[in-house]
C-alpha cells in the first residue's frame, strides 16, 4: 500500500518592514505607506506603526523589486524578480492583471497621468510600455546596454507629438522613445557614470538626474507648443561701462560644454524633448545618488544618497529667481567698474563715433540652474537609504518617507520656511529585525516565538504575528531558548555571554561571562532543571536554574524573583562545539564539533559513549528522535546522515541541499524530520523510508534556523531575508510519487521555457531592432496555445461528426421519399405485399443519433473555441497564437467567420476576435499571400470585420454623445464644470476623514 503524508503549506510571513529593493509609495490618502516586503506589498499606518493591509497571492514566489501607484490612487503596479508585473486594485486588494514580458528583475515602474499606461524597466535592459486597460504590452524598446534604473512617461504636448518615454540606465545614457513611431528619438550622453535615478516635475518642464559624481544635471523639456526651452529667458542689464560678449555670458555658467549635448541642426532640435540647462552641486555626500524625487506640488526636490543623507532643495519662484539675478547683476556691474583698462580701450575704439552720439553698453545675464534649484537642508536617517517617496498631500502635511537598508522606514516632516529644521516624526522599527535572523525558538505552549539577531531579541505572538516584546540591549545573539514556565528566555551571544531576560517586565536579569568564545548552542534539560551551552572555546558547560530574591536594581525595574544560572559542570572537547542536544530520556548528550565529528556522552557521568564520523565538513546541527533511537546530523558538506543511537551505525547518507545545511529538526513523536540550508530551501524527510517528502520554498535568503511546535502541526523558520515564516500542516494528503512527478514536470517546464527564451534572444540579436513585441514566451503561454489547439481540434472533430450525421439523415430522407414514390405508382395489391418489406428497410436505414462530446459541456463547437480564446490572458494572446501552426490558424479563420456572423456574440468578444485575426494575418502574411484557397474566406472576413466594427463604433459614438449631453445638462443645472464638482466633493470627503493633529 502506498504511504501518504500530510502536506505543509505557508501560513503567514512576518518580521519584514521593507525589502532592500522593494520600493516605497504613499497611498492617495497620505496615511498609509506601501512597501515591498519580499513577495508581498504591505500598507503601513505611519502614525500607529501597524500593518493596514497586505497585497499578495499564494502563487507568487518572487520578491517585489519595484512598485508604483497611479495618480488617482486606485491602482498599484508591482514588479518582481522573475520579470512579471502585476496590477492591483488597492481598495479590493485584488490582482487585476499579470503582465509578462521581461526576462530579468523589474527595476522601475511608472504610470502616466491618466493611469491608462504603464512603463517598466528591467535588468534585462528592456523597456516595455503596457496598456493597463487592455492588460497587454504595447511595445518593447531595446537600446540600453545595462540595467534600466528609471523610466517616466512624458505627456507634454501629447496631442500633437504623442507619448514619449524617458529612460535612464547604468550605461550612463538617457534615452527618449516615441511610443507612436516606436523608435528612439534622442540619446543624451551628459553623464560619464551610471545614472541611478532621475525625476520630472509635475509641470513637465525640467528633468533632474543624478549619478555618482558631485552634481545634479538639469534638463529642460520642450513646452506644449513644441518649442525649445534649452535657453531660458535672459536678463538684459544696461550699463554705461562695457559691452558684454558671448564669451562673457557663457562664463557665468558653471557647466562645462562637454556635459551639454546640443545640436545646432534646427530639424533635429524639433524632434528632441530634452535640452541641456545646467548643473546643481550636491552638498552632503560624495556617494552615489540613490533616488531623485520631486514633490507633488513641484516646490521641493529631494535627493536620497546611498549613505544616510537626504538632501532637500527648494524650487525657487519667479520672484526669488529675479532677486538672485538682480544680485548677480550688481556683482557684474561692480566687476565691470574695476576694469579701467577695458573701459579706456572701449572709449578709444569708439573715438571715430560722433561725439554727440550716446553709447550704451549692455550685459546679458542668463538664468542658471542654481537660480531655480536652491539647496535647503540635509536630513540624516538612522541607516542607509534605499527608497524615497513624497506624500500626495505634501503641500499641507510636508511628509516624506524613506525606506532603509536595515529593514525599517522613517517619515520626516519637511520645513515650511527657510531656516527651520526638518524632523523625524514617525518610525516603524519594532515590526522586524535590523539584520538577518540567526535563531528561532518556540515556547512550550507554542504561543510565542523567540527570534535573535545582531540587532536584538524579539518575542512574537504566533497567532497575531505581532511583536509583543523587544529587547535592544542584547549583544549579537546566536541562539536562544524559552526557560521553563515561558516567563524567561536565555540567549547565547557571539561574545561568549549568556543573558537572561524576564518577559513580564521586559528587563535583562543577568549577563554571565559563560565562555571565552561564541556560544553556538543552548539546550534545556529534558527535566526542565537546567541547560547546557556549547561554545567555540571547546567546552560544554552545564547550568542549573535557581530562583533568587530580586536585587534593589531589579525591584526598581519591576522584576520579581530572579532566575539565576548556576554553573555545575564543564565538559572539555578537542574542537569548537557547534551544537548540543540531549536525548529525550536525559541519558545522553550529543555534541557536534568543528573537526567534522559528533561525540556522544553519558549525561550523568560525562563518559564517552559514541563517536559519529563520516562528514567531510563541520556538522552544524544535530537532533535526536523522541524514541531515542535515531540521531540526524546536518553538515556544511550538504549531506544529512541518519545514525542509530544504539551502536552509532550510519543508516543512510543523503545529499539533501545545494549548499550548507544549517539545521535539522525531528518532528515530535515521529521519525520525520526537517532540514534547512543556505540554498533557501526547507525539506521534509521520512527518516524510516529515507525519502524526501516535500520541498518548501518561499524564503528569499539563506534559512538559518527552525523550530517546530510540540504537536508537530506547524513549523517556524527564520532567514537571512529577515522574515519569519510559519508553515502549517494541512489535511491534504501527499504522495511521494506524485510529488516527484510534479517536481520533474516543473523542471521540464523551466528548461523548456529557458530554451524558448534563448531562441528568442538569438532572433532578437540577429534582427537588431529597437522595438519588438512586448511579450515573453512562458509556460503559461505554451499551455494556452496547446489548449487553444486542442479546442480547435475537438471542435473540428465535432463539426465533422455533425456534418456526417446530417448527410446520413439526408440520405435516409431521400431513400424514404424514393420508396414512398415507388409505392404510390404501384397497385394497391402490390403495396400491401411489399409494405412489410419496405417498413423493415426504412427502419434499418435510420442513422444512429449523434451524441455531442461531453467535454463541450453543452456548448456548440464555435462557442467552445471562443471560450478557449477568451481564457487566454490578454498579455499572453500573441505568444499563444504564435504556437499555432499555419494549418491550425487557417482552421481558426473559419471559426472567426462564424463568430462575426453570429449577432449574439458580445462586443467585447468581437474586439478580442478581431485582435486575434489581425495578429494571425500579420504573422502568416507570406503563407497567406500564396494560398489561393483562402481568397474567398479572406474576402468574407474583410467584409464581416468592417461591418461588425462599424456597428460597435456607432454604438460607442452614440454613448459618447449621450454622455456629453448629460454632462452639459448637469453643468447647466449646477452652474459648474461636472468633474470639478466631483473633485471638490472628493477632496472635502478626504478632509473630513483625515484626523487632526
Amino acid at each position: 500500500m502506498v504511504k501518504s503524508y500530510l502536506r505543509f503549506v505557508p501560513q503567514s510571513t512576518f518580521g519584514v518592514v521593507s525589502s532592500s529593493s522593494g520600493g516605497v509609495a504613499f497611498d492617495s490618502s497620505g496615511r498609509h505607506l506601501l512597501t515591498g516586503t519580499l513577495e508581498s506589498i504591505t500598507a503601513w499606518n505611519i502614525r500607529a506603526g501597524t500593518v493596514g493591509n497586505i497585497l499578495r497571492e499564494a502563487n507568487i514566489k518572487s520578491e517585489v523589486t519595484a512598485i508604483a501607484i497611479s495618480k488617482d490612487g486606485l491602482h498599484l503596479a508591482s514588479g518582481y524578480a522573475d520579470g512579471t508585473v502585476r496590477i492591483w486594485k488597492i481598495k479590493e486588494s485584488l490582482c487585476r492583471s499579470i503582465l509578462t514580458g521581461h526576462k530579468g528583475a523589474v527595476t522601475c515602474l511608472s504610470f502616466d497621468k491618466g493611469g491608462l499606461y504603464l512603463v517598466s524597466g528591467s535588468r534585462d535592459t528592456d523597456i516595455i510600455l503596457w496598456d493597463v486597460v487592455a492588460e497587454s504590452g504595447v511595445v518593447k524598446f531595446r537600446g540600453h546596454r545595462d540595467q534600466i534604473t528609471e523610466v517616466r512617461i512624458l505627456e507634454v504636448n501629447a496631442a500633437e507629438r504623442g507619448r514619449r518615454i524617458v529612460s535612464a540606465s547604468k550605461d550612463g545614457l538617457i534615452k527618449v522613445w516615441d511610443a507612436a513611431t516606436q523608435h528612439c528619438i534622442q540619446t543624451i550622453v551628459g553623464h560619464r557614470n551610471p545614472i541611478w535615478s532621475f525625476d520630472i516635475d509635475a509641470s513637465e518642464s525640467r528633468l533632474v538626474s543624478g549619478s555618482v559624481d558631485g552634481q545634479l544635471r538639469i534638463w529642460r523639456i520642450d513646452d506644449a507648443s513644441g518649442g525649445r526651452q534649452d535657453q531660458p529667458p535672459a536678463i538684459i542689464i544696461d550699463t554705461d561701462t562695457t559691452t558684454a560678449t558671448a564669451d562673457d555670458a557663457s562664463s557665468s555658467t558653471t557647466t562645462t560644454t562637454e556635459d551639454a549635448v546640443l545640436d545646432d541642426d534646427p530639424e533635429l532640435d524639433r524632434q528632441k524633448s530634452l535640452f541641456w540647462f545646467g548643473v546643481v552641486a550636491r552638498h552632503s555626500s560624495q556617494d552615489r545618488v540613490c533616488t531623485v524625487r520631486f514633490s507633488g506640488d513641484g516646490t521641493v526636490l529631494a535627493v536620497a544618497n546611498a549613505d544616510r543623507t537626504l538632501d532637500v532643495y527648494h524650487i525657487a519662484t519667479e520672484a526669488e529667481i529675479a532677486k538672485k539675478i538682480a544680485k548677480r547683476k550688481r556683482r557684474e556691474m561692480k566687476k565691470s567698474k574695476k576694469q579701467p583698462d577695458q573701459a579706456s580701450s572701449s572709449s578709444s575704439s569708439s573715438s571715430n563715433v560722433d561725439d554727440d552720439a550716446t553709447t550704451t553698453t549692455t550685459t546679458t545675464v542668463s538664468r542658471l540652474a542654481s537660480d531655480e534649484i536652491v539647496f535647503r537642508e540635509t536630513m540624516r536617517a538612522s541607516a542607509k537609504i534605499r527608497g524615497l517617496a513624497f506624500s500626495p498631500l505634501f503641500a499641507t502635511d510636508r511628509l516624506m518617507a524613506v525606506t532603509l537598508v536595515n529593514n525599517s522606514l522613517e517619515v520626516f516632516k519637511g520645513s515650511v520656511v527657510e531656516g527651520e529644521a526638518s524632523s523625524r516624526v514617525h518610525q516603524v522599527l519594532y515590526a522586524g529585525h535590523r539584520s538577518d535572523i540567526r535563531a528561532v525558538s518556540l515556547s512550550s505552549n507554542d504561543a510565542m516565538v523567540l527570534s535573535t539577531a545582531s540587532s536584538g531579541l524579539k518575542i512574537w505572538n504566533t497567532k497575531t504575528n505581532n511583536c509583543i516584546r523587544n529587547f535592544d540591549d542584547v549583544e549579537y545573539g546566536l541562539c536562544g531558548v524559552f526557560l521553563p514556565g515561558n516567563f524567561h528566555v536565555a540567549v547565547g551571544t557571539k561574545s561568549g555571554k549568556v543573558e537572561t531576560f524576564e518577559l513580564g517586565s521586559a528587563v535583562k536579569l543577568e549577563s554571565i561571562e559563560a565562555h571565552e568564545g561564541a556560544v553556538w548552542s543552548i539546550a534545556v534539560y529534558p527535566d526542565q532543571r537546567g541547560l547546557a551551552t556549547g561554545s567555540a572555546d571547546k567546552t560544554v558547560k552545564f547550568w542549573d536554574f535557581e530562583l533568587a530574591p530580586p536585587s534593589d536594581a531589579d525591584t526598581a525595574k519591576g522584576a520579581n524573583r530572579r532566575v539565576r544560572l548556576v554553573h555545575t559542570r564543564t565538559l572539555r572537547m578537542d574542537a569548537d562545539v557547534l551544537c548540543v542536544r540531549f536525548s529525550p530520556n536525559f541519558q545522553l548528550i550529543a555534541c557536534s564539533l568543528l573537526d567534522n565529528t559528533v561525540k556522544v556522552f553519558y549525561v550523568d557521568s560525562l563518559k564517552f559513549f559514541l563517536s559519529l564520523y563520516g562528514h567531510k565538513l563541520p556538522v552544524l546541527s544535530i537532533d535526536i528522535s523522541s524514541d531515542n533511537t535515531l540521531i540526524i546530523t546536518g553538515s556544511s558538506d550538504k549531506n544529512v546522515k541518519i545514525w542509530g543511537l544504539d551502536f552509532g551505525d550510519c543508516h543512510k547518507s543523503i545529499f539533501a541541499h545545494d549548499d550548507s545545511i544549517m539545521q535539522v529538526l525531528f518532528v515530535p513523536n515521529t521519525h520525520h524530520f526537517f532540514t534547512c540550508g543556505k540554498d533557501k530551501m526547507i525539506k521534509y524527510w521520512d527518516g524510516d523510508q529515507r525519502e524526501l517528502i516535500q520541498t518548501l520554498s518561499g524564503h528569499q535568503g539563506e534559512v538559518w534556523a527552525m523550530a517546530i511546535s510540540a504537536s508537530g502541526e506547524f513549523l517556524v523558520t527564520g532567514s537571512h531575508d529577515r522574515s519569519i515564516r510559519v508553515w502549517e500542516q494541512t489535511d491534504e494528503q501527499l504522495f511521494i510519487e506524485e510529488e516527484r512527478e510534479n517536481e520533474m514536470d516543473a523542471m521540464f517546464e523551466k528548461s523548456l521555457e529557458t530554451d524558448e527564451s534563448r531562441d528568442r534572444d538569438t532572433t532578437v540579436r540577429l534582427t537588431e531592432s529597437e522595438a519588438g513585441p512586448a511579450s515573453r514566451r512562458t509556460m503559461d503561454t505554451i499551455k494556452s496555445g496547446e489548449a487553444l489547439m486542442e479546442a480547435i481540434t475537438m471542435a473540428e472533430t465535432e463539426i465533422l461528426q455533425q456534418e456526417g450525421y446530417q448527410r446520413a439523415m439526408e440520405d435516409y430522407e431521400r431513400r424514404k421519399q424514393r420508396l414512398a414514390s415507388s409505392s404510390s405508382s404501384s397497385s394497391k395489391s402490390e403495396l400491401d405485399r411489399t409494405f412489410a418489406a419496405m417498413q423493415g428497410e426504412v427502419e434499418e436505414g435510420v442513422p444512429p443519433p449523434h451524441t455531442p462530446n461531453p467535454r463541450l459541456i453543452g456548448r456548440t463547437p464555435s462557442q467552445h473555441v471562443l471560450k478557449a480564446l477568451q481564457e487566454i490572458r490578454p498579455n499572453d494572446m500573441e505568444e499563444a497564437l504564435m504556437m499555432l501552426p499555419f494549418g491550425v490558424a487557417t482552421k481558426l479563420f473559419n471559426f472567426v467567420k462564424m463568430w462575426l456572423e453570429d449577432i449574439q456574440i458580445p462586443p467585447t468578444a468581437i474586439e478580442l476576435v478581431c485582435k486575434a485575426l489581425f495578429f494571425l494575418l500579420k504573422l502568416h502574411q507570406s503563407q497567406i499571400s500564396v494560398a489561393k484557397n483562402l481568397s474567398l474566406l479572406l474576402m468574407d472576413l474583410s467584409t464581416l470585420t468592417k461591418k461588425r466594427l462599424k456597428q460597435h463604433r456607432d454604438v460607442i459614438g452614440l454613448n459618447k454623445a449621450a454622455l456629453s449631453f448629460l454632462k452639459r445638462e448637469v453643468e447647466l443645472e449646477t452652474n459648474a464644470p461636472l468633474f470639478n464638482v466631483a473633485q471638490t466633493m472628493e477632496l472635502a470627503r478626504k478632509k473630513r476623514r483625515r484626523p487632526h493633529g
